[in-house]
C-alpha cells in the first residue's frame, strides 16, 4: 500500500491579518476575495469571536 499525498485545498485563499500578538494579540482572517459579501461576513464575525474572548478574559481576570 503507497501513500498517497495529502493536497489540502481551501477556497480561501487571501489572508488579512492584524494585530500585534503581545499586546492585545493577533485577529488573522482567511477569505476569497472575489467574494466581496462573504469576505466582510468573515471578518465581521472574526472581530465579534474576538471581542467576545477579550470580554472572558476579562471577567475572568486575565490580562489582556
Amino acid at each position: 500500500m503507497t501513500d498517497a499525498p495529502v493536497i489540502n485545498q481551501s477556497r480561501f485563499q487571501d489572508r488579512l491579518t492584524i494585530g500585534t500578538p503581545g499586546k492585545s494579540g493577533v485577529l488573522s482572517v482567511s477569505f476569497d476575495s472575489a467574494d466581496y459579501n462573504e469576505s466582510i461576513r468573515r471578518v465581521d464575525v472574526a472581530i465579534q469571536v474576538r471581542d467576545h474572548l477579550l470580554e472572558e478574559l476579562t471577567k475572568r481576570g486575565a490580562r489582556t
